[in-house]
């Protein structure tokens, strides 16, 4: 990376990134405006990163690592960009974790006679206990964002569903899209909320 793009890039870091911090230094507890603005601005930058991430991690790392350990089965995320609705899209983005939650948490619960929407809730369950354990330890404050955004994800899948038997697959990829757009800068935000609190006001800088 050449020098004037690592200008840009930081440039651009200091214009997303830095500006909530500023504003939270100036007014202490933020308003429920700036906050929002703060909010929508994140959102092509924030959704950018997880791409990135996920190019990352399942594409590159995941392969990496098949290629060294010299494992022949490297399926290890479908083409959940073409998902018709919210359940395809958590069946087919990270397929190590979904075979893994099949195996051992739907299917005992299926066989012992439960209906498959109560296991659903089960591993839903159970990945938002993780995705809030991810998010609370670094940052070193337990909430419950990531928790709710994950548990809001059952409800999202029979809206997302319905929106694809009525109005086709297409309109249940558009949800699909937004949920990821819109859902995690406003997740980000929160968490960012509670700890520019705690570390940003004005009374504990002086």
């Amino acid at each position: 990376m050449s020098d004037q793009q690592m200008v840009m890039l930081s440039i651009a870091i200091r214009q997303w990134f830095g500006a909530p911090r500023e504003r939270y230094r100036v007014t202490g507890r933020p308003r429920l405006g700036t906050s929002t603005n703060t909010s929508v601005g994140q959102f092509v930058p924030n959704h950018l990163i997880w791409l990135c991430f996920f190019y990352l991690c399942f594409h590159s790392f995941l392969n990496l690592l098949g290629e060294l350990l010299h494992f022949a089965d490297r399926n290890f995320y479908g083409d959940w960009w073409n998902a018709n609705n919210i359940a395809v899209f958590w069946s087919s983005w990270n397929l190590p974790v979904h075979r893994w939650a099949v195996r051992h948490v739907y299917i005992p619960i299926t066989e012992r006679g439960h209906s498959k929407v109560v296991a659903s809730v089960v591993v839903f369950c159970i990945s938002a206990l993780f995705h809030e354990y991810l998010v609370s330890v670094p940052l070193q404050m337990f909430r419950i964002w990531a928790f709710l955004g994950m548990m809001v994800q059952p409800p999202l899948a029979v809206i997302s569903r319905f929106a694809e038997n009525r109005w086709g697959p297409r309109w249940g990829n558009i949800i699909v899209w937004s949920s990821l757009i819109l859902g995690q800068p406003l997740a980000i935000m929160m968490y960012y909320h509670d700890y520019a609190l705690a570390h940003f006001t004005p009374t504990q800088e002086q």
